[in-house]
């Protein structure tokens, strides 16, 4: 078994055993063509049968100017033409049993055909081109998506703003309502308490009476300092509580004021939440009908761009 090469130096390989074939670094190497993978395939042989696996190349492996599928070996029958890179080479079984007639080799087809050197650049230059047309479609793709998100971006914006607000005004009533309890506990307790220093306040007053009372008729008398000073002293203690229950009651409702007053603070900008909302939402449905007809069209161009992105680097790996 052996190979017949119609191009490059090589004019004959016998199939012996296994070996790598590639640009460098393989058993059989053809450092001048740039077609070729460094470990572009492999020849296998097992027994009198021969066979050919491509190793995952770029460009490539073809039996009969059929592209033989990646990592799987394909067994080669006499007359075979083999194409790797720019290597055409036809496969021959040699028979030593002289009863067995030998079979025709198959002619190539055209398109392999040894290629000459115009034909190479041509083949180089016509690459460039594919590579070229490539980049084009990915750089027109960068742009699309980036004019795409630019519009999408703005509409997130506005609809993340409008869910803030939401929550500040969920947030805003939440308070609302736990003052408004407060409120009403500590009005609940008001009531109480003022009723308790009500009656506290009449019973020191009662007493107040009746020390003023006692004081007059010693002066009346003209007791002496020493049997008025005591009354004196728990009468003036006296008018020091009737004081201090008067500021108490006072600052009874002063909290109650403080939480109302907070409560119309939220209640104010819960209304300037709500009409910022409004806002929001008429903003984010008019930059909608805006953009939509923009950002359908960008859609449809991307996905048209990403096919065609799609076949030209299929066609560059032909």
């Amino acid at each position: 078994m052996k190979l017949v090469f119609k191009t490059s130096g090589a004019k004959q390989i016998d199939l012996v055993s296994n070996f790598y074939f590639g640009r460098v670094g393989a058993d059989v190497s053809f450092p001048a063509d740039r077609d070729l993978g460094s470990l572009h395939g492999q020849f296998i042989i097992e027994g009198k049968k021969a066979y050919i696996m491509d190793r995952g190349s770029t460009t490539g492996t073809f039996v009969n100017d059929v592209k033989i599928p990646p990592n799987k070996k394909v067994e080669l029958k006499d007359g075979d033409w083999i194409r790797f890179g720019s290597q055409v080479a036809s496969f021959l079984q040699e028979s030593k049993d002289p009863a067995v007639p030998e079979r025709k080799v198959k002619a190539p087809p055209p398109e392999v055909a040894p290629m000459s050197q115009t034909g190479m650049e041509l083949l180089a230059k016509a690459k460039k081109l594919k590579e070229a047309k490539l980049q084009g479609f990915e750089e027109q793709c960068n742009q699309t998506k980036a004019a795409l998100k630019v519009l999408t971006d703005e509409l997130e914006g506005i609809s993340s703003k409008i869910a803030l607000t939401g929550e500040a005004i969920e947030e805003a009533e939440k308070r609302r309502q736990e003052i408004k309890l407060e409120v009403q506990r500590r009005t609940a307790n008001k009531d109480a308490l003022r009723k308790a220093l009500e009656d506290k306040k009449s019973s020191l007053y009662n007493k107040q009476i009746t020390l003023k009372d006692k004081l007059q008729l010693l002066e009346l008398a003209q007791a002496p300092e020493a049997q008025r000073q005591p009354l004196q002293e728990e009468l003036d203690k006296m008018v020091a509580e009737l004081t201090s229950l008067e500021n108490e009651k006072k600052l009874l409702p002063q909290k109650i004021i403080e939480l109302n007053k907070e409560c119309g603070i939220i209640e104010k900008k819960s209304l300037e939440d709500v009409a910022q909302r409004e806002k929001l939402n008429g903003d984010f449905q008019e930059l909608n009908n805006k953009y939509a007809p923009e950002i359908q069209r960008l859609q449809s161009e991307l996905k048209s761009l990403e096919s065609a992105l799609a076949k030209a680097r299929e066609g560059l790996n032909k």
